[in-house]
């Protein structure tokens, strides 16, 4: 699964991206992480709540580009079922550290 950021004109305004993607625990099971373009990248799966990734990214001092990829993540199917990745607490953020409004959907996916 590929996360993309798409900012069109916006490009280059937002500095950082942190985010929350949660799938189902019997159906996929997280297995790691590609990154993706420049700049810090931290993974980690949340403590509290089983199946869901805690993400940030940033890109100093560019910015990020109109249509950037902003982490590549790997899942094993361990159940056949419907799932959703679930995006949550995301924030884009300026260089100043505002934030910059961002609109976000989720994917659903079926698992053979």
């Amino acid at each position: 699964m590929t996360v993309r950021l798409a900012t069109g004109d916006a490009a280059g305004i937002g500095r950082h991206a942190a985010f929350k993607v949660g799938v189902n625990p019997a159906l996929l099971r997280y297995r790691g992480f590609r990154p993706t373009g420049r700049g810090a990248l931290i993974v980690g799966e949340s403590p509290r709540h089983d199946g869901t990734l805690v993400i940030y990214r940033s890109s100093l001092p560019e910015g990020f580009g109109p249509a950037e990829a902003l982490v590549e993540i790997e899942f094993e199917s361990v159940a056949q079922g419907l799932d959703t990745f679930l995006l949550t607490d995301v924030h884009l953020l300026d260089g100043r550290a505002r934030d910059v409004r961002v609109d976000h959907e989720h994917l659903n996916v079926e698992i053979d």
